[in-house]
């Protein structure tokens, strides 16, 4: 027996990212999630679950296995697409599984940007540093030649 999906619901999300809105719609079997700041959303969701490359691999695996496909989107665009309805050799290298979809680059370049500042956030005063001493090395080689 399939599993068919109908309505909607609305969401509010508080992270350390901030706070932010979405929606969650049935349609079929595809439940399609859209939030107005995926950033947000993102982090709030790190903080309530189990994350991780092994993680979205069983809940993609465990979709797939029920027929099911979860499809995120943002402003943007679609950021990915998980279970069923996906299929893709760069989500098995990146999760070890086909079931994981990305979306396109314009979609999830605000989560890599977000991803990049908080990795670089610990190391931000030395390269604050090491930009400034470089700055003034080439300021006094300039001087003087």
């Amino acid at each position: 027996m399939a599993l068919d999906l109908q309505g909607g619901l609305t969401f509010s999300v508080d992270g350390p990212g901030g706070a932010t809105a979405g929606t969650v719609t049935g349609d079929g079997a595809v439940l399609r999630v859209h939030a107005d700041d995926p950033v947000a959303a993102w982090d709030g969701a790190l903080g309530s679950v189990s994350t991780g490359p092994r993680a979205l691999r069983e809940v993609a695996d465990r979709l797939a296995g029920e027929g099911l496909s979860v499809e995120v989107t943002g402003p943007h665009g679609r950021l990915a697409v998980v279970g069923a309805a996906a299929d893709s050799g760069v989500g098995r290298l990146l999760t070890g599984s086909r079931r994981v979809q990305l979306g396109g680059v314009g979609a999830l370049r605000p989560l890599a940007v977000a991803q990049a500042r908080r990795s670089l956030a610990p190391h931000r005063r030395a390269l604050l540093l090491a930009g400034a001493a470089a700055l003034a090395f080439v300021v006094r080689r300039r001087v003087r030649a």
